[in-house]
């Protein structure tokens, strides 16, 4: 039988499909910053850095849409690639040397270009190494061990902080903190939101 809210569904998925392989060259991303605050202190220590599309075709276009299509489809590396260098340029005009954290998706994390693309951002901007902070989540640690540890280990030789992101969500283990050398664990928000 014909499903026309599945034929929605799928026309509309098929649509942001196609309007995100001409995102980037159109210029239709921009980026947010949402602030980590220290708990004891109750000051601001380093921004998190959020990707937002405003599509002229679709509109605005949630994150929590469009980002696993561009995973599933193979275009979060190149756009992996922009938001790394747009939140680094971001961060240097700050007035206050804060910490600038940007998620990277597992796909983005194992690609060959990777580490070129983080010097790449470093280089451009002029962003000190020791300000940013690299997101990974649980997926990106399972599967070729040595290559992702040789990654980790890379980079906090630069001074760049590793944090493992939604910890416990999935396979997490606490043997990752001694298998990689991670700077921080961010629980899920399905542990804590029910804290004070």
């Amino acid at each position: 039988a014909y499903d026309k809210a599945l034929s929605d569904s799928e026309l509309h998925r098929l649509a942001i499909i196609n309007e995100l392989g001409k995102a980037l060259e159109r210029n239709e991303f921009r980026m947010v910053y949402q602030p980590q605050i220290d708990v004891e202190t109750g000051l601001v220590k380093g921004v998190e850095s959020l990707l937002r599309w405003d599509s002229p075709v679709l509109g605005t276009v949630s994150p929590e849409e469009f980002i696993p299509l561009a995973e599933k489809n193979g275009m979060m590396v190149e756009i992996g690639k922009w938001i790394l260098l747009q939140a680094c340029k971001d961060a240097i005009l700050w007035p206050l040397p804060l910490l600038v954290a940007v998620n990277v998706s597992s796909g983005q994390f194992m690609s060959n270009s990777f580490l070129d693309s983080i010097t790449t951002s470093l280089d451009i901007s002029g962003l000190n190494s020791q300000r940013l902070k690299l997101e990974i989540t649980e997926s990106s640690l399972i599967g070729n061990s040595g290559q992702v540890k040789e990654y980790l280990t890379h980079l906090r030789s630069k001074g760049i902080k590793i944090a493992l992101d939604d910890f416990g969500t999935g396979y997490s283990s606490l043997s990752y903190l001694r298998t990689f050398p991670i700077d921080e664990l961010k629980i899920d928000q399905s542990f804590v939101r029910s804290m004070e």
